[in-house]
Order: C-alpha cells, then structure tokens, then sequence
C-alpha cells in the first residue's frame, strides 16, 4: 500500500515517485505559500480596504506580492533558482511578456521579476476562495472574459507603466514542450503597439509537474529573453 502511494497516483505511474526529500520540500514549501497568502490577504485589507485604491497603494501592494512570491522561490530547499537577463531587461517600458507553461509555479517565478506585471489569469485562480481576494487586488484579469472586454482595463494598467503576462499555450504542458499558441498575446500587443517580451522557463515542470502534489528537487532557470518590437 505504501510502495503504491509513493509510485502510482490515480492508478498511473507518477512522474517522479514521492521521496524523502519530496515529502520535507513540501511540508516546507506549502505551508510558507499558505503563510504569504495570509500577509497578502492582510496587506490587501490595510493598503486597499482600510485605505484607498491609489495608485500609490497598489504599487505597495505590488512590490509586496513580488517579494513574498521570491522569497517563497528562494525557501524550498534544495532548489536553486537562477534569472539570466543577457539583454539587461529592466521591465520599465511595458510590454506583453510570453512565457511556456509547465506548472502552477510558472507564476511563482516570472511574477518575481518585478512588481510592475499583471496577469490574464483562467477561471480557476479568479474564482477560488483561497486567493481570489489577492487575484482582484493586484488587478489580474480573467482570460475567459476575453480579450475586447479586458483590453480597455490592460490600457489603462499599462498606461500606468504595468506590463501583461501571457501563457499564449492557454494550458500546461504535461511532457514540457511548448504547446500551440493562440493568437490573443499578439492581437493584443498589436492593438495597444506594445513589444513582445518572450521568458522561457526550465525546470519547473519537473520541480513541480502537472497533476503532482509534491515539489521535487529542481534548479530553476528564468531566462529573459530580447524583446520583439
């Protein structure tokens, strides 16, 4: 039964079996995770319930979710994690950024680059009760809403100098290779005249894949990538 556990999930092979290590990664990373949402809850409530929805006071609130997410990047053990910025990228001018998709950590790492991206984010993260609060204060909007009702809301965060995260594949990718992009990122990108910032990703996927409920060990690799004008 034991063996079974560690191997098999939902009848099928793991991609990894469950170790160890496995196991204290998970008892360590998840609970921090838990423990950032509750100072982002907080956060959110003093800077945008108790005090007004600035812009001052959403940047605040920005620059705090960047540092809890890095901080929560840099705490599971014996995973290392790495940016490569060949072309000096500062994020100052806005662009829509494009990156793969390998797991739900994707967003862990890319959105603790800088405080100054949102995101088109899917039903599921809008909807849940765990951080849906947090999803609506950093401004994130739902990709099911589609593109011609979010672009007026996009201009605006981009007027104000906030670049726009895309997975343009719309999904994970279970075996890690990039899947088909749709064409919403670029519609975009082309209507609001903004460059297309690509950042690939490696080793997510296997740190933390699809379908898995344990974070295995994993150097992460953050590339940016130049930009497309």
């Amino acid at each position: 039964i034991i063996f079974k556990w560690l191997t098999m999930r939902k009848c099928r092979p793991r991609r990894q079996p469950v170790t160890i290590g496995s196991l204290s990664r998970s008892i360590i990373g998840f609970p921090y995770f838990f423990f950032g949402v509750i100072v982002l809850s907080c956060g959110g409530f003093i800077w945008l319930v108790l005090g007004k929805r600035t812009d001052e006071n959403k940047l605040k609130y920005h620059k705090l979710l960047k540092k809890m997410l890095l901080s929560t990047a840099n705490i599971i053990p014996v995973s290392k994690f790495k940016v490569v910025n060949p072309h000096n990228e500062d994020f100052e001018k806005p662009a829509v950024i494009i990156c793969n998709h390998q797991s739900h950590f994707d967003l862990l790492y890319t959105l603790s680059l800088h405080p100054k991206i949102i995101v088109l984010t899917n039903d599921w993260a809008w909807n849940t009760p765990l951080y849906r609060r947090i999803v609506r204060n950093a401004d994130y909007l739902p990709a099911s809403y589609g593109m011609d009702s979010n672009l007026s809301k996009i201009k605006e965060m981009v007027d104000k100098g906030y670049s726009v995260l895309v997975f343009p594949e719309g999904t994970r990718s279970v075996e890690h290779n990039i899947l088909r992009f749709h064409q919403g990122a670029f519609q975009m990108a082309e209507q609001l005249g903004l460059d297309i910032l690509p950042i690939i990703t490696h080793g997510i996927g296997d740190q933390f894949p699809k379908h898995d409920t344990c974070i295995h060990r994993g150097d992460i690799t953050v590339t940016i990538r130049q930009r497309v004008k």
